[in-house]
């Protein structure tokens, strides 16, 4: 808390300023303040002026009682602001550089700095290490990495040269999506910057910047630039839950529909459609349906270039009552505000879990506009997924089929190396022929019957509780299919596994547990089987037998293999093999004898 008329309020490097309150009151005594007037005067909350000054930076500018509201309140004399602040973290990193191995460009290149050098994971800062960068003396010269995708930025950390490293003195970074004037003239992270000789130096993005673009410029006359390592680091944008959704508002003027704030739209000009409008009132507010339950981390909201003071003191709330339309779900947060012309982070933290995201703005005579609103999280089925595996994974430890890579500890290395170690040692003997069969599920998640999956799991010992849970997860779920914008009604399934979930990789490999259990040469990975036979010189083939197997049990498990895609090859350098070999033939079609086949990403 702070009380005073003449003030900053400041928070360490790494941590921005939160507002939580702001009132004014009258000096009591020498640098004493009474936080309720002294008079009949009744002061306004300069929330939103005050907030405008200091909210989301680390150091605020001066406060002052006379200029903070004009005029002055209580005549102006005497009056002390008192707030209420805190300093909260700012978005950590996410652990990824994204900038490693990046494309980057710069203005200049002398002494064969080429600007890939600061992006290429060597951390040396000695030049003749071949590790830094090197423009020609010019005016303001620059370095520029490509992200390649849209990143919050919350810090990027720069290494500096170990001699001649005054240089970097004065430079300035820049974030955008913007290839204009070469990015020098983004939105700046941070202040002007210097970096001893020697030395790592970090610049806080505060309040945090979202682009593609990061440029490193020093403004000036005979400047030259080099750096030794740029690594970048904020958060991924992911997937924005409210895109296209349905959204409402209190009340629409101006022609500000509630749909232009989920458009994808980010346009900060109002006349240019891109922006919603409420009428004046009091407390209004803007819902998007996210059309799932989702455990939301953080809400992206772009403020309009002018006017955007209104949108001050604004709260976040999530939750799956429609009860005074979600203006008292849970709150995301505390009050917040965004400056004109910027796009802002709220985090919530914890995470709070919903389907409607509400914004609204506490008060009479408010108007509420939004140029956009991205809500980002986690799938609360994968949330509960991932709690469920935690109990579940350990009873299948043992009991799943050793050739199945797709397990704690395995990869699709091992499942290559497996495959190819059996046909070097064909080749090696020099009298063995390699036959292979690879297989295709017609769309096997989706045929998967729950009965049958749930049969094999009781066959594994699963704990009833663990495939209960598993049924409920299947069968007892609401699902819906979106085509071209169109939403079909909400049903339970009847049958197939949910893909890009945790468990239905590891429901399907227990689905086909029990395929080819007998056949030594077999690798799978989740729905890729391939069987191998090593067919000694003038034998007969097996692998007629083991593709009807395959057959037999895909039919048996309502499960169906897809002829055309099944592939075969042969591989047999030396021709020794005289033994005519006949075709495999599925469902009365012969499968294709092919030269070359891309097996789990690898040719």
């Amino acid at each position: 808390i702070i009380c005073s008329a003449w003030k900053q309020v400041r928070c360490t490097p790494s941590k921005n300023i939160r507002v939580h309150d702001v009132i004014y009151g009258h000096v009591v005594g020498r640098d004493e303040c009474n936080t309720q007037p002294t008079t009949n005067c009744t002061a306004p909350n300069g929330f939103c002026e005050v907030a405008e000054k200091v909210e989301g930076r680390s150091v605020s500018e001066w406060l002052r009682s006379s200029d903070t509201i004009s005029p002055p309140p209580c005549g102006g004399k005497d009056i002390y602001i008192f707030v209420n602040y805190s300093c909260v973290e700012i978005l950590r990193l996410s652990g990824e550089n994204f900038a490693v191995k990046k494309p980057a460009q710069q203005s200049t290149t002398a002494y064969e700095g080429i600007a890939s050098r600061a992006v290429d994971g060597k951390k040396s800062r000695i030049y003749n290490d071949r590790s830094c960068t090197h423009t020609a003396e010019q005016t303001a010269p620059w370095w520029r990495v490509d992200l390649q995708q849209r990143i919050t930025v919350t810090q990027v950390k720069i290494a500096n040269r170990q001699i001649l490293g005054d240089r970097l003195s004065g430079f300035e970074i820049r974030i955008g999506d913007s290839l204009e004037n070469n990015g020098i003239t983004s939105l700046r992270c941070g202040t002007r910057q210097h970096i001893p000789s020697n030395r790592w130096g970090t610049v806080w993005c505060d309040p945090t910047l979202i682009g593609r673009y990061v440029t490193i410029v020093i403004p000036g006359e005979k400047k030259m630039l080099t750096l030794c390592e740029v690594e970048v680091y904020g958060i991924k944008e992911g997937e924005n839950f409210a895109f296209k959704k349905p959204a409402k508002q209190s009340k629409t003027t101006h022609g500000g529909v509630a749909s232009r704030a989920v458009d994808g739209n980010k346009n900060r000009y109002y006349t240019s459609g891109s922006c919603t409008h409420t009428a004046e009132q009091t407390t209004p507010w803007w819902r998007v349906d996210l059309q799932q339950r989702i455990a939301v981390t953080h809400v992206k909201i772009v403020n309009r270039n002018r006017i955007g003071k209104r949108l001050c003191g604004f709260e976040i709330r999530i939750g799956d009552s429609l009860e005074n339309n979600g203006i008292t779900s849970p709150r995301c947060g505390t009050q917040q505000h965004i400056p004109s012309n910027q796009e802002g982070i709220v985090s919530c933290v914890p995470t709070v879990v919903g389907r409607y995201v509400t914004i609204v703005i506490p008060g009479v005579k408010k108007l509420l506009t939004l140029c956009e609103v991205e809500v980002y999280g986690i799938k609360e089925a994968k949330v509960m997924e991932g709690l469920f595996c935690r109990r579940f994974l350990p009873q299948l430890e043992g009991k799943i089929d050793k050739y199945q890579f797709f397990c704690k500890g395995l990869s699709t290395s091992d499942a290559l190396i497996s495959f190819l170690q059996p046909i070097y040692e064909a080749i090696d003997k020099g009298n063995n022929t390699a036959r292979i069969f690879f297989t295709d599920f017609s769309k096997g998640f989706d045929r998967i019957d729950h009965n049958i999956l749930i049969a094999n799991l009781q066959k594994l010992n699963i704990h009833p509780a663990r495939t209960n849970w598993v049924s409920a997860f299947l069968s007892n779920r609401m699902q819906a299919v979106r085509i071209a914008g169109v939403l079909s009604d909400w049903k339970r399934p009847n049958g197939g596994i949910p893909q890009e979930t945790k468990l239905g990789v590891i429901l399907f490999s227990v689905m086909t547990n029990e395929l080819l259990t007998e056949w030594r040469l077999r690798t799978k990975f989740v729905d890729d089987t391939t069987a191998l036979e090593m067919i000694p010189r003038n034998s007969m083939s097996l692998t007629n037998i083991v593709a009807d197997n395959i057959n037999d049990f895909a039919e048996n498990n309502h499960v169906k293999l897809n002829p055309k895609k099944c592939k075969e090859m042969v591989i047999d350098p030396l021709e020794y093999n005289t033994t005519v070999l006949r075709p495999i033939t599925i469902s009365n079609t012969t499968i294709e004898t092919i030269k070359k086949y891309k097996l789990l990403g690898v040719i």
